[in-house]
């Protein structure tokens, strides 16, 4: 059902939009092409690298739910004969990892739904399980599957625009032959479409190093090794503790650790400075070593991170570091979740994702696993 019309876009404000994209495109690179959604502006960019090649009017409703993140299509039912009340719809790969890593932290979801998302996302499965019942997110066109129907609003030809109808329940819609356009040229689960609340025109180079970032395409080992972790999430905090009911802050390292490599976790020192230096968990990141919390680069870090939080230490005899010829321990341990928070095993509390500025450290060591 329609909803108030909400936004107009002149048709000459649109990149490029009565021109056919076949022949504005590099056929020859065409693992290069993507496409950016602003939500705020109603429009679809399709680039190639980092050149707009063509912008299209898209119909969305943002008063439901519309996620904000990197997607691919899974499918194209309509090659398929698979019929579909929307033309062309393509369901996206909502939830992706990160989705849902949200849901199972926010407790939407449980560790076994959270693993099958993961399983269907890693496979790169035609369908992926849903967080909320019903809510199947695409692009397409409109419930008329006539190719020339304009689907995202009223055009009015005196002006040359679109009065957009802000409609959907979470999908993204284009005009018919829009569509058409985009999925006869865009691949199943190898197109990036990278959804913005806003988009800013200056920070295009910043969208596509984020856009084809390779964690987006296949997962790390340090975000397998997250996803592991994060199946002791508000597991309750007991020192010395290696179980799903009990778990410090190295046990966490520790269990992830044999579910990643396939290796017993007890061959690991439990000194921090041994397990750091046997590189064993992971490589150190050397630009990271030793850096003052104040001088830490967030943008640095990737998901996965291993994270050894020290305080200067005047006490100890062995097995410390030293920075500037003072001596520093490792007091705590954390995985980097992304976002700026870490998950923890919050001393006298539980297993939880935290803000990183809230962990009291002085200096930190970075190890990739």
């Amino acid at each position: 059902m329609f909803t108030r019309l909400s936004f107009c876009i002149y048709i000459d404000s649109l990149i490029n939009y009565n021109l056919n994209l076949f022949e504005l495109i590099n056929k020859e690179k065409i693992d290069s092409v993507w496409i950016l959604i602003d939500k705020s502006k109603h429009v679809a960019y399709f680039l190639q690298n980092k050149k707009v090649l063509k912008s299209y009017p898209i119909a969305l409703n943002e008063k439901k739910f519309v996620p904000e993140e990197i997607y691919f299509i899974t499918f194209k039912p309509y090659e398929n004969n698979v019929k579909t009340t929307f033309y062309r719809f393509c369901p996206l790969n909502y939830p992706n990892i990160n989705d849902a890593r949200e849901a199972l932290v926010k407790g939407v979801i449980n560790y076994s739904k959270f693993e099958k998302i993961v399983k269907a996302n890693e496979n790169k499965t035609d369908y992926i399980p849903q967080i909320y019942p019903d809510l199947q997110i695409g692009i397409h066109g409109d419930t008329n599957h006539s190719p020339d129907y304009i689907s995202v609003g009223i055009y009015d030809s005196t002006q040359n625009r679109f009065i957009i109808n802000d409609r959907t329940n979470g999908s993204i819609i284009f005009n018919n032959k829009d569509i058409k356009e985009i999925t006869d040229i865009i691949e199943v689960w190898k197109t990036p479409i990278f959804i913005r609340r806003k988009v800013k025109k200056d920070s295009i180079d910043f969208y596509f190093k984020r856009t084809f970032d390779p964690s987006n395409f296949n997962l790390t080992d340090g975000e397998k090794y997250l996803n592991y972790a994060l199946e002791y999430l508000n597991v309750k905090y007991e020192w010395d503790g290696r179980s799903k009911k009990k778990i410090d802050c190295l046990g966490l390292l520790f269990l992830p650790y044999s579910k990643l490599t396939g290796k017993s976790w007890l061959k690991l020192s439990v000194y921090p400075y041994k397990l750091i230096k046997s590189n064993k968990l992971g490589e150190i990141v050397k630009n990271l070593y030793g850096i003052k919390k104040e001088s830490l680069d967030l943008n640095e870090l990737k998901k996965g991170d291993i994270l050894f939080f020290l305080l200067s230490d005047t006490v100890s005899t062995d097995s410390f570091f030293i920075f500037n010829n003072k001596k520093y321990q490792v007091w705590h341990t954390g995985i980097y979740y992304g976002e700026n928070k870490v998950l923890h095993a919050k001393p006298n509390y539980k297993v939880i994702v935290e803000d990183l500025q809230r962990i009291y450290f002085e200096r930190i060591i970075v190890v990739r696993p």
